[in-house]
């Protein structure tokens, strides 16, 4: 039996990813996922999420604020000392993989079966 630490996520970019680069010369970029808790809940969660390299550059190139995304990767936690002398926690996905999600009933409302190119 082996671990296993692996994710998915499809929901609503919050905002424009943010782009930085390293000082070693790496891309990365963040930004937080809006994700509906199933019915009949209408609770809702913002997933931070962290993109490197060529996804770093793929999101920010290709997703924008209210774009659906399709996020798969693995859950990092971080424990930090805030400047408040406070610990902090932070837990996040760190993206394998982007996509942008196809469409279904299931994902829209106003989901129009007939006008879909297959």
């Amino acid at each position: 039996m082996f671990d296993q630490n692996s994710v998915e996520i499809t929901g609503t970019m919050t905002a424009d990813p943010k782009h930085l680069t390293t000082r070693n010369n790496h891309d990365w970029s963040y930004f937080s996922v809006c994700v509906r808790r199933p019915e009949p809940s209408k609770a809702v969660d913002y997933i931070n999420v962290t993109a490197w390299n060529e996804n770093a550059t793929r999101v920010c190139e290709g997703f924008h604020a209210g774009d659906r995304i399709k996020v798969q990767g693995r859950l990092q936690k971080q424990t930090y000392t805030g400047t408040d002398g406070m610990k902090r926690f932070d837990t996040r996905i760190i993206a394998e993989k982007i996509e942008r999600p196809r469409l279904s009933e299931e994902d829209d409302p106003d989901f129009d079966r007939e006008n879909t190119a297959e």
